[in-house]
């Protein structure tokens, strides 16, 4: 058989030969270590433009790590910053002569997001819907109705498909429901509302879409007769919401309700927000979803014993092995013992949830954390602090070594391999040799080791994933359970089949 045969021949059975080599894997190799989940290490205080002590950013959102947008509210009207990399600046914002909140936001590009809360009219609060292109903020008309409505959160697919909900006080009644609206492009539509029974007060605080048929909603609901809220899902499948199931603790639970939520496919979703225990305080409450069933999640509460009180209100994930959630630890005030709020931060690596070490600027100990949107290198967090008013935190992902021992036999194919990768004869097998490569353990080509032990020796290995490459390497190994040492192994040896070096 010629080369040219041959190079056909190992194209076409590049992806059974993939499949079969990481399933064999599955065995042997371990799930990815809490060291290397992909959310950051390191988080900083990044100065805001207005230092107003009435200042709090109630949700941000990041389509590029050079690019965010974050919205809240003054003491007298909305609130709008946007963050260049470096920065946050004040945008105009046009409700700067009324009783207006911003209360979430979605972007699908630096050069358009959608803002939501209300404004007063003189009479009622409206739901408020501000679009942003890029450089100016402009308002957006939807139903009106003579309830007191707003709106909490906002989801965006694309500029013509967004979903916003929140809540519905008729004029006069004394249940509040929920509200949503949908976006077609064109106008805002009211969306028909979930099948809760017939008494319970509802509000939705988080919405999150995958597509424009598959979106998840968030809040509480207070059945009728009752003062304790349950947390509260709804999904909604491109026709209806529907009420999903979900159980939130023991007997200790006195009542519960979820913030926010965060899909990062339809299939994986995180929401957060706490539970009240009889006589305990809070703990934080974490539900996820894997495409069949809710189920809590462990999280912990803060270290710091003396902040009993645990929420989580904002969460973000850019894959399904990497989150992160935010909120606030805290403690009441008592004769001798000042209250106190402290920044909260939990990252997902995979495989549970893990507290990160956040900043406290100022000596007040009030610091409350509302929001979090991440990219694959970068997260920022916002909310409220004390000192610095309104509260910016900046996160940055780092790079992540892997290390991998070979053994002399190993290190000789390895060698051959790494010249193969600079000299490939045929582009498309080098194409599809790169492409392994990168999905699953060696790194992107352009980091491929040339510079190695002499033939016959043993070496250590070592690669880095760069940020961006963490949604793709994390997702293909967390299918498969193997780890980024088994993944950089199993690539070696799948590289080593496809170039007729030996095998394995």
């Amino acid at each position: 058989m010629s080369m040219t045969g041959l190079h056909t021949v190992r194209r076409r059975c590049f992806v059974m030969v993939l499949a079969a080599s990481l399933a064999v894997s599955t065995a042997t190799v371990a799930f990815a270590a809490p060291s290397e989940s992909p959310t950051p290490t390191a988080w900083s205080v990044t100065p805001s433009p207005v230092a107003d002590s009435g200042d709090f950013l109630n949700a941000v959102a990041c389509p590029s790590a050079k690019h965010c947008v974050a919205v809240g509210n003054t003491s007298r009207f909305a609130l709008t910053l946007a963050w260049n990399g470096n920065e946050w600046s004040d945008t105009a914002n046009p409700y700067v002569s009324t009783k207006a909140s911003l209360a979430g936001v979605s972007c699908v590009s630096d050069t358009h997001c959608v803002a939501v809360g209300s404004a007063f009219d003189g009479q009622h609060a409206q739901p408020l819907i501000e679009t942003w292109n890029g450089k100016t903020w402009s308002a957006a008309r939807g139903p009106r109705s003579s309830s007191q409505d707003s709106f909490n959160a906002v989801s965006c697919v694309s500029t013509t498909r967004c979903v916003a909900v929140g809540r519905s006080y008729p004029d006069g009644g004394t249940l509040t429901g929920s509200l949503a609206e949908v976006w077609n492009g064109k106008r805002w539509s009211v969306m028909p509302r979930g099948t809760l029974p017939f008494g319970w007060t509802v509000n939705l605080t988080g919405v999150s879409c995958a597509s424009a048929s598959r979106c998840v909603a968030v809040g509480s609901a207070i059945p009728a007769n009752s003062i304790a809220s349950q947390s509260l899902i709804e999904s909604w499948n491109g026709r209806r919401w529907s009420v999903a199931q979900s159980i939130d603790g023991g007997a200790s639970v006195v009542s519960s309700s979820l913030a926010a939520v965060s899909c990062a496919s339809a299939t994986s979703c995180f929401a957060v927000g706490s539970t009240f225990n009889q006589g305990n305080g809070s703990d934080t409450l974490v539900k996820g979803w894997e495409g069949a069933r809710w189920s809590i999640r462990p999280s912990p509460n803060a270290p710091d014993k003396n902040l009993p009180n645990n929420t989580l209100s904002g969460v973000s994930c850019v894959s399904p092995t990497g989150c992160v959630a935010v909120g606030t630890a805290s403690r009441e005030s008592t004769i001798g013992n000042p209250g106190a709020n402290r920044t909260l931060i939990e990252g997902w690596d995979g495989s549970r949830w893990l507290v990160s070490p956040s900043p406290n600027p100022g000596t007040f100990d009030d610091n409350q954390l509302a929001a979090v949107s991440c990219t694959s290198s970068h997260c920022a967090a916002v909310g409220f602090g004390n000192l610095v008013p309104p509260l910016t935190l900046s996160g940055v992902v780092a790079p992540r070594p892997v290390t991998v021992a070979w053994t002399a036999a190993e290190n000789t194919r390895l060698r051959h391999i790494a010249v193969y990768l600079h000299a490939a004869p045929s582009a498309a097998l080098k194409k599809a040799v790169y492409g392994t490569a990168y999905l699953i353990g060696l790194g992107s080509h352009a980091r491929t080791p040339v510079t190695l032990p002499p033939i016959g020796s043993a070496a250590s290995y070592t690669t880095v994933w760069n940020p961006s490459e963490f949604p793709v390497t994390d997702s293909v190994r967390a299918k498969y359970g193997v780890g980024s040492v088994g993944a950089t192994r199993v690539s070696f040896y799948l590289l080593s089949y496809l170039l007729a070096l030996g095998g394995h």
